[in-house]
């Protein structure tokens, strides 16, 4: 949990698709969940990704750049969401 609502997931080996899979995994759940929910909201999620392939001089402005770029990635899915909070 790095604040609030939001989660980081560090992968190793994961491929921009796997990523993708991921996310899109994560959202079919959210929507089964809401599905049988008797909740009068909806839970949603945004997910966004950024990889690198550490080397010896991977340094930690390169791990903050790759956490701004997933950020911003998650953001930009954010916005192009339809916004359904109420049932």
């Amino acid at each position: 949990r790095f604040s609030g609502d939001e989660f980081y997931v560090l992968t190793r080996g994961y491929s921009e698709q796997d990523a993708k899979s991921l996310i899109q995994d994560v959202n079919k759940y959210i929507d089964n969940y809401n599905k049988l929910s008797s909740k009068p909201y909806l839970i949603s999620v945004s997910g966004g990704f950024a990889a690198l392939t550490p080397d010896a001089s991977c340094d930690s402005e390169q791990i903050s750049q790759l956490f701004e770029a997933a950020d911003q990635n998650m953001y930009h899915q954010k916005m192009n969401k339809d916004k359904k909070f109420l049932r």
